[in-house]
């Protein structure tokens, strides 16, 4: 019987390996069984998972690049929401990575719409920074503020198995999540006042200047009363 990577051959018409597994798996199956050959690998590729979604802004003062991760499995609005990227000029960068090395085979397919009628949007850049992280970068003010989105990889990296989308909210000075900038936000971004910036405390740095001061007081304290209402 002659066997190979892409076909079985037998008493019966060929049967070509599918990717990924379907459920029960009975194609693949028998290609393990039936194949003596260990040279043969396995009937379809390790397929890729998400690990960790992230928004990326940069900091001044020599702080770089610092990270707010986000919550692919929140959604509704309040504070159960999704994340919120609380800096000002909103979703400027989006990470993802992998839990092994992807393939970004069709990037037409990142699929990026808001809560507004479904408006669609097209990444400034997408592209593969490491053999297991993805980098969308968007034009400043391209995604608007006091919206949520929803990004989706399905399709656009190849076999990518499991949750492939993620919800995200642009709310410049929520830093508490609620969906809304209230006056709690304000003392919030105050109470850090003067301590350093750090992944931890990237948030509350509102106009990314890598310094907690009183500006990012003032800057929370005008956008009192703004919101971003999620599906």
């Amino acid at each position: 019987m002659g066997l190979n990577n892409e076909w079985l051959y037998g008493p019966w018409n060929p049967i070509q390996r599918t990717c990924p597994l379907p459920a029960p798996d009975q194609t693949n199956m028998a290609f393990i069984l039936l194949t003596d050959d260990p040279q043969i690998p396995p009937p379809c590729p390790p397929s890729p998972t998400i690990t960790e979604w992230r928004s990326i802004r940069t900091h001044a003062n020599g702080v770089g690049e610092l990270k707010i991760v986000l919550d692919p499995l929140a959604a509704g609005n309040g504070p159960g929401g999704p994340t919120v990227e609380t800096r000002g000029g909103g979703i400027q960068k989006i990470q993802v990575d992998f839990d092994m090395p992807a393939v970004l085979s069709a990037p037409a397919l990142i699929s990026i719409t808001s809560d507004a009628g479904g408006t669609s949007y097209v990444p400034t850049t997408a592209l593969m920074i490491s053999p297991a992280t993805l980098e969308m970068t968007f034009a400043a003010g391209l995604l608007p503020d006091e919206k949520c989105y929803k990004m989706d990889l399905a399709g656009a990296i190849t076999g990518l198995i499991g949750d492939t989308d993620c919800n995200v909210r642009s709310l410049i000075g929520d830093v508490n999540g609620s969906g809304s900038v209230e006056i709690v936000d304000v003392f919030f971004v105050k109470s850090k006042n003067g301590q350093v910036v750090t992944e931890a405390l990237a948030r509350f740095d509102i106009n990314t200047s890598g310094t907690l001061e009183i500006v990012d007081v003032f800057f929370t304290k005008s956008r009192n009363g703004k919101s971003a209402t999620c599906p």
